[in-house]
C-alpha cells in the first residue's frame, strides 16, 4: 500500500511510505483486529511504516537543513502477535544500542543490522510525530575567562570542555536549531561587589558578541551579580535594553536568600517592566551535602521546587504577571507535588488559598534538561498549562551521550497528543522568543 505524508522538516517536500502487507510476517491478529503493520501495536512500541529490510519499496524523507541519514534494520520480529519495522534514524551503532538499553526491557530483542561505519551520530528523531529542530532554552557555556575564574576557585563537579564550535556541532547531531545559552551555577559573585559586576559585564558581553555573530544558532540570558541588588538591576538593565539578551538567568536561591524574599521586589519590579524572560537554574541549596551526592545529582531538583513554592507563597507570581519564569530540569518535583502544596501550604499561610497557589504554581514554564524520562513526563505534562513545556539539553554539564538518552526518551513517549511534541521542541519556544519564529 501506500501513502504520502509532509516532509518531517516541515518543508513541501513529500515524502513516500510504503508497506506490503505480503512481506512481513504479521502472526495472526487478535479477535476482531485487522492486520495493520502501521498500527500502534503496544503503547511502549510506536510503529514506523517502512519496508522490510532487503525490499525495494519505502523511503524516509530528509530534510535539507538537517543531515539526517537513515540506520536500516535487517529484520523483524513478532511481539504480542505482532510485527513492528523500524527505520531508525540519526543514531550511530553504539548510541542507538545504548539507547535501546534505556528504552526497551530485556523481553525484547531486536535483529538490528550494525549501522554502516559511515553513519555519524546526528540527529535525534520522533517516532510519535515529525523531527523538527528543537529550541533549546537550558544550554550553557564556560567562557575561558570564567573557566579561570572557576579552575582557581577549584569546584565539586567537574567543569566540562566548551567551545562555542563544539555547541554548534552537538547541537547539529541533536536536531538544535537555537540555543538559549546561560551560565550554571554558581553564577559570578564570589564575595566581591565589584569583581561580580565586571565578571557579569564580561560574561554577558561575551554571549551576546555569540549571539551577534550566530543570530541563528545561538541566544542568551543574562547573568546578574546578586546578591548586589542595585548592580543585578543595573546589569539587567543594560542586558535588555543595550545587548537585547532573551532574557535573565537567576540562581534559586542566592547565600541561603530565596527568590520570594522581599529583598529582591525591586529586581522583580524592573523585570516585569520589560516583560522579560527569567530562567531559574538551581544551585546548592544552604543544607550539608551528602557523601556522595553532590548537588547536581540530588539537590538541584529540591532547590527548583523549593525557590519556585516560596515565590508562589510569597506572591511574587502573583504580583508580576507580564514575566514568564522558567523551572530548571522540569520544576524539580514541583508538577508532582504540586497539589500537596496547594491543600496544605494554606494551613500555614491565611493570606493565600488553594486556588491562588495554583493558578501561580501553572503559570511557570518547565525545561524538559534531565527530565524526559518516562516517570516524569506524564507529572510534568498532567500538571503544566498548555505551550509551558519546553525542549532543554543541560549541555555541557550533561554530557552528550547521557543527553542523547533523555532524547531518545523525549521522542519516543508513547502518549504525546497531537502537535504537543511539536510544540515542546520548538513551538513553545517561539512564542515566548519571538525573534526565534522562522
Amino acid at each position: 500500500m501506500g501513502r504520502n505524508r509532509v516532509c518531517p522538516s516541515g518543508s513541501a517536500q513529500i515524502c513516500s511510505s510504503r508497506i506490503d502487507a505480503n512481506q512481513l510476517d504479521l502472526g495472526k491478529p487478535r479477535h476482531g483486529q485487522v492486520a495493520n503493520p502501521t498500527r500502534r501495536q503496544h503503547p511502549s512500541l510506536p510503529v514506523l511504516g517502512g519496508p522490510r529490510a532487503g525490499s525495494n519499496g519505502g523511503s524516509l524523507c530528509r530534510s535539507k537543513s538537517s543531515n539526517m541519514r537513515s540506520a536500516r534494520v535487517s529484520g523483524v520480529l513478532p511481539h504480542l502477535g505482532n510485527l513492528c519495522t523500524f527505520l531508525i534514524a540519526g543514531y550511530n551503532d553504539q548510541l542507538f544500542r545504548r539507547a535501546l538499553r534505556v528504552r526497551f526491557t530485556d523481553r525484547l530483542a531486536f535483529p538490528l543490522m550494525r549501522a554502516s561505519s559511515e553513519i555519524k551520530p546526528i540527529t535525534s528523531y520522533s517516532l510519535g510525530e515529525s523531527p523538527m529542530s528543537r529550541i533549546d532554552v537550558h544550554q550553557h557555556l564556560v567562557p575561558p575567562n570564567y573557566r579561570r575564574v572557576l579552575d582557581g576557585r577549584g569546584m565539586a563537579w567537574p567543569v566540562p570542555d566548551w567551545s562555542p564550535s563544539s555547541a554548534i556541532a552537538m547541537m547539529d547531531r541533536r536536531s538544535i536549531s537555537t540555543g538559549v545559552l546561560s551560565l550554571s551555577a554558581p553564577g559570578v559573585h564570589f564575595g566581591n561587589d565589584a569583581k561580580s559586576r565586571k565578571l557579569a559585564r564580561e560574561v554577558n558581553h561575551y554571549q551576546a558578541e555569540l549571539v551577534k555573530d550566530r543570530p541563528d544558532r545561538f541566544g542568551h540570558f543574562a547573568v546578574l551579580p546578586l546578591p548586589d541588588i542595585d548592580g543585578a538591576i543595573a546589569e539587567a538593565i543594560y542586558a535588555l535594553d543595550e545587548l537585547n539578551a532573551d532574557g535573565i538567568v537567576l540562581l534559586s536561591n542566592i547565600n541561603g536568600r530565596y527568590l520570594g524574599e522581599e529583598e529582591f521586589e525591586p529586581l522583580w519590579d524592573e523585570i516585569n517592566s520589560r516583560s522579560a524572560v527569567v530562567f531559574v537554574h538551581p544551585t546548592e541549596p544552604p543544607i550539608e551535602m551528602l557523601p556522595g551526592l553532590p548537588g547536581p545529582v540530588l539537590d538541584f531538583p529540591f532547590d527548583t521546587t523549593r525557590t519556585a513554592v516560596h515565590m508562589t507563597i510569597n506572591g511574587v507570581m502573583s504580583r508580576y504577571e507580564r514575566m514568564k519564569v522558567i523551572l530548571s530540569h522540569a520544576g524539580g518535583f514541583l508538577p508532582y507535588a504540586a497539589y500537596r502544596f496547594a491543600e496544605v501550604a494554606p494551613i500555614f499561610n491565611p493570606d493565600t488559598t488553594r486556588e491562588r497557589i495554583l493558578t501561580d504554581l501553572k503559570r511557570f514554564y518547565f525545561d524538559t534538561a534531565m527530565s524526559s524520562t518516562p516517570s516524569a513526563l506524564p507529572s510534568l505534562l498532567a500538571f503544566a498549562s498548555p505551550g509551558h513545556v519546553l525542549y532543554g539539553s543541560d549541555f555541557p554539564f550533561a554530557p552528550e551521550e547521557l543527553g542523547v538518552e533523555f532524547d531518545f526518551w523525549l521522542d519516543t513517549y508513547h502518549d504525546w497528543r497531537p502537535g504537543q511534541l511539536d510544540s515542546v521542541n520548538r513551538g513553545s519556544a517561539e512564542a515566548l522568543f519571538s525573534r526565534m519564529c522562522n
